[in-house]
């Protein structure tokens, strides 16, 4: 006899199921024919998808409502980034709402509450973002093991909240903090990764090791990446850093390796950050070979320690370790180094047998409040050299003066009048472009305030101000600030209260 498909149907969910049903008579069979062919043809057909199966699309969401069970969509969110992760493709964007993510720091291979793998393209990046800005909070309780010194686990395992394996990824504005153990914030080890505008803070660090944005892009000899990408294209653009290292009296004062941003690969790029309360290291750490690197428009601020005599730390560090590579041709200008209790306001310095090389551009850095005295620092030889290895200097363009922060401390805008506003260059290293960021913190396109009739200067730092009137004969504006922010509004009482 002869049979077909009956499919029930539901408003609220896909096809959910067949089963054969035998036609009686030709009359019966052709209107189940029917049926079926409307069905078809209907804009109601395959509408709704299961709750529980994956959608194809470009979007899926994270919600702290959510389940793992449910399909990604808007309507029926995933709960967890992990499971995300694991269900993505390239060129797909996941939306993590507004709401308290929490757990413990327990993969067994990174030590991480977070562990995204699956990569992008080069044509498809897969972001991870947060809806709206910090709102999506990831506070994560370490593991409860202290840290050693392990090659193959730069973060160690106390606990990192999010470590990054995956090509072709970016991270975007995520509130992101630690309890008990945790030692980092975001720990990536690939190539082609963007961390940009999180607020990442209160990492404990009660060991030898820690960070905010920690990036070790590459094998250090082969120069590529575990996928087999070459080293660099990592980008930390327009985050927000404090508070590293707050773990009381549990820190060896000796180590100085807890750290705003610590880089250690080629190509690897500090942008429009904001750094500050780094009480055991630097603000920014580019160490072991980050040739071709640039540092611009950062705002750090209160970063190393002087204890029993001895300084940890600083504002900025460009260190070479390697004896197979030369650091070259790295751009640090435009930045804001202020409240510095460490080594230097910006060290440029061969440690073991690393090599540096005479391309190196420092230059349009405000410095101030440098209690070393070295503003910027050059150690050409190890330190097994003796006391007078090192030699201070001030590159051309150097400020050195109060910047006038806003508020000090809690808001890095700078103030009409500052001496931050159109002192900066949109010169880089020798064959390196666009090391000066088209917009600042807070995403307002920078200005330009013209030195003289013929010639135009960017300014220094992360941040804006509010700027005063012109009057006749003043040179007119038309690019960025140094520091992290462009003249403009002050912070909201949010921001400013961190």
């Amino acid at each position: 006899m002869p049979a077909a498909l009956l499919i029930a149907w539901s408003p609220n969910r896909a096809l959910t199921h067949t089963r054969l049903m035998p036609l009686r008579g030709f009359r019966n069979g052709m209107l189940v024919l029917s049926f079926l062919f409307w069905m078809a043809q209907s804009p109601l057909a395959g509408a709704q998808p299961s709750l529980h199966s994956a959608i194809s699309n470009k979007n899926y969401y994270v919600s702290e409502t959510g389940n793992d069970t449910n399909n990604g969509s808007r309507a029926h969110p995933w709960r967890t980034i992990q499971h995300a992760n694991k269900m993505v493709k390239p060129g797909v964007t996941v939306h993590v709402l507004a709401g308290l993510y929490t757990g413990i720091a327990s993969d067994s291979d990174y030590g991480s509450y977070i562990t995204t793998t699956t990569s992008g393209t080069p044509d498809a990046w897969i972001t991870y973002v947060a809806e709206p800005r910090w709102g999506a909070r990831i506070l994560v309780q370490g593991n409860g093991e202290m840290c050693l010194e392990n090659p193959n686990k730069e973060a160690c395992n106390g606990g990192t909240l999010w470590a990054n394996t995956a090509n072709f990824i970016i991270i975007r504005d995520f509130d992101i903090a630690g309890l008990g153990t945790v030692t980092h914030g975001i720990v990536n080890y690939v190539s082609n990764v963007k961390i940009i505008g999180n607020k990442i803070h209160d990492i404990p660090a009660p060991n030898k090791f820690g960070a905010g944005v920690n990036s070790t892009s590459c094998r250090l000899q082969t120069q590529v990446d575990m996928h087999g990408w070459p080293c660099g294209n990592v980008w930390a653009i327009g985050n927000m850093i404090y508070n590293i290292g707050t773990a009381a009296g549990s820190v060896s004062p000796t180590s100085g390796l807890i750290e705003g941003i610590y880089f250690s690969a080629p190509h690897e790029n500090v942008v429009n950050n904001i750094v500050f309360d780094i009480s055991n290291g630097w603000c920014i750490d580019l160490n072991h070979f980050d040739a071709q690197s640039i540092v611009t428009n950062n705002t750090i601020y209160n970063c190393g320690k002087l204890e029993n005599g001895n300084y940890f730390g600083g504002g900025i560090n460009i260190s070479s370790e390697e004896d197979f590579a030369v650091v070259d041709y790295v751009t640090v200008t435009n930045n804001i180094v202020a409240n510095i209790h460490g080594q230097a306001g910006i060290m440029e310095r061969i440690a073991g047998g690393g090599r540096l090389g005479p391309h190196n551009f420092f230059s349009h850095n405000l410095l101030f409040k440098v209690d070393s005295g070295q503003n910027v620092q050059t150690c050409w030889s190890p330190p097994s050299a003796g006391s007078g290895h090192c030699t201070n200097r001030l590159p051309a363009g150097s400020v050195v003066a109060d910047p006038q922060f806003a508020v000090e401390g809690v808001d890095f805008h700078v103030k009409p009048g500052s001496p931050a506003i159109g002192a900066g260059t949109t010169d880089c290293a020798l064959n390196v472009s666009g090391c000066v960021p088209e917009t600042d913190f807070d995403g307002q396109k920078r200005t330009v305030r013209a030195s003289s009739a013929s010639a135009e200067s960017p300014g220094l730092g992360a941040g804006r101000a509010t700027r005063a009137p012109q009057t006749a004969g003043q040179p007119t504006s038309s690019g960025p600030s140094i520091g992290a922010y462009e003249p403009g509004a002050p912070l909201t009482a949010a921001h400013a209260s961190r």
